[in-house]
């Protein structure tokens, strides 16, 4: 057991004392008070050259340290936590406001483009209306025109009518004409026989009969020119019919054009009115957008400086956590009567001794226990290693570490890691399981043969120099387990450190 003097009690009483002050003014926990308890316990006995009460001050400061320490690791973890989620939120919302800008950029090119939309929609309706009036226009100017064609096709009727009519009356001339033949041949005949008495009568049947044949002449000229007019007519009565039929049907096909044009202008209306509603909402998206922007923009800024202090906390957690490690490195260099923690010290420090001999044994069987020319072993990921002396090795200590770790109440693990690399050659038998080739299996149960520094708190063990160590930490599902470990030395040379690793109710029992 060390020995103290009590002038350097009263000092540390006094920078106790002054700590604990600061922690309870602060909001920290119960074991802030704790330590002012024992900064004033700290403070008599400098004052008492007995050192009669030093035993039971030191454990209970070792005790509170104790608490502190356990205290520290989960404050840290949650820090921790805080600070990582902290920054995933500071990445969120630094992607959030890049979305939300590109957002209002595409909400504004859609502005653009409803407006474009919104102004070819009404150019639309305007010409659609231009056209609507002009088809209506022409439409009335077909019907009209075939109402001229329907009198002019009754016209034309009547004319037939009338030829044909006229055509009647002159073949009754030509029959006239020559029946009236006919008669002056019979009058010349009959005067031919009166004889001399007859020539003047056959005079007048020979003009009579020079009269009918002019009259039959000139009927038939008539007749010819009358048929002339009726075919012609008829001619003209076809086309007109089918002019009236081209008109009406044009006149269809244009009021049927003119309700399209009507049923068009109707939707692009209400196309308009959709345009003019969307435009609307698309506005107020606009709107919100910017607004979204402008407060993603402070939660942003605020998830920095949330961030920052996030970090600025982690540092000062961590610098708490050395701090409280740093006083455990000493006060559990000294026996003071606690049955579980001197156990624990006592078991460290023969079990320490018991790796230092162990490794002189290897070294004197020939083995180089230096050695880091690393193996990888085929079919393992995390990739595990082989060293030329990694068997004997694990032969010699794998017993050993199952032992240790059985005989420390609450202990999880004894093991050993080299300095540099935190390579533990063996570990104990449930984290040295045969690999599977699932990753997270063989991540929590093939710790050995394996590179461990980029755990900071097994670096600390394999590469600290310092005669104790004391850490204390989390675990992922929320469980607080310490490390209390000792640097290991192979013919003066630091090999690396061993440890345990234990719950830190144990410590409390």
């Amino acid at each position: 057991m060390n020995k103290f003097t009590i002038k350097p009690m009263a000092a540390q009483g006094l920078l106790v004392l002054g700590g604990a002050a600061l922690l309870t003014t602060s909001g920290a926990p119960w074991w802030a008070l704790g330590y002012a308890v024992a900064g004033v316990a700290l403070l008599r006995l400098g004052q008492d050259h007995s050192g009669g009460l030093l035993q039971p001050v030191m454990r209970l400061v070792r005790g509170h340290n104790i608490g502190m320490s356990v205290e520290a690791a989960h404050i840290g973890k949650q820090i921790k936590s805080a600070s990582e989620h902290s920054q995933r939120q500071q990445d969120l919302t630094s992607h959030i406001y890049t979305l939300t800008a590109q957002s209002s950029a595409e909400v504004q090119q859609v502005q653009s483009s409803i407006n474009h939309i919104a102004g070819y929609a009404t150019e639309l309706a305007n010409g659609m209306a231009t056209t609507r009036a002009d088809v209506a226009a022409a439409n009335d100017k077909a019907r009209e025109a075939a109402d001229v064609m329907q009198t002019f096709h009754a016209n034309i009727g009547k004319l037939l009518e009338g030829t044909s009519s006229t055509l009647g009356l002159m073949d009754q001339i030509s029959g006239i004409s020559q029946q009236t033949n006919l008669l002056s041949i019979n009058a010349s005949i009959e005067a031919a026989r009166a004889g001399e008495m007859g020539r003047g009568f056959a005079v007048v049947a020979a003009e009579v009969r020079t009269l009918a044949a002019r009259t039959r002449a000139l009927a038939d000229s008539v007749t010819r020119q009358v048929q002339a007019i009726q075919q012609h007519s008829q001619h003209t009565s076809d086309v007109a019919a089918a002019i009236t039929d081209n008109i009406s049907q044009t006149c269809g096909v244009m009021g049927s054009t003119t309700r399209q044009l009507d049923e068009f202008a109707g939707s692009s209306a209400r196309v308009s009115r959709e345009i003019d509603a969307i435009r609307g909402i698309v506005d107020t998206v606009s709107t919100n957008n910017d607004t979204i922007t402008e407060n993603v923009g402070q939660m942003r800024k605020l998830s920095q400086e949330m961030a920052g202090a996030m970090d600025t906390c982690l540092a000062m957690s961590r610098k708490l956590t050395a701090a409280a490690q740093d006083g455990m490195s000493e006060l559990g260099k000294h026996t003071l009567g606690e049955e579980a923690f001197d156990h624990l010290i006592a078991r460290l420090e023969q079990c320490h001794r018991a790796c230092e001999r162990g490794l002189q044994q290897l070294v004197d069987q020939g083995y180089d226990v230096f050695d880091r020319r690393f193996q990888p072993i085929a079919g393992t990921n995390p990739q595990q290693y082989h060293t030329s002396y990694d068997g004997a090795y694990e032969k010699l200590f794998q017993p050993l570490f199952d032992a240790w770790a059985a005989s420390v109440p609450g202990c999880d693990l004894a093991v050993m890691c080299t300095v540099g690399d935190v390579y533990p050659p063996t570990h104990v038998s449930k984290y040295c399981q045969r690999p599977t080739g699932d990753v997270a299996h063989d991540t929590a149960h093939c710790r050995d043969k394996r590179f461990h520094n980029g755990n900071e708190m097994l670096s600390k063990v394999a590469n600290d120099t310092r005669p104790f160590q004391f850490q204390a930490y989390m675990r992922d599902i929320g469980d607080i387990f310490v490390l209390v470990s000792k640097p290991v030395y192979v013919n003066g040379r630091h090999w690396g450190g061993f440890m345990f690793a234990l719950e830190h109710e144990a410590l409390r029992r």
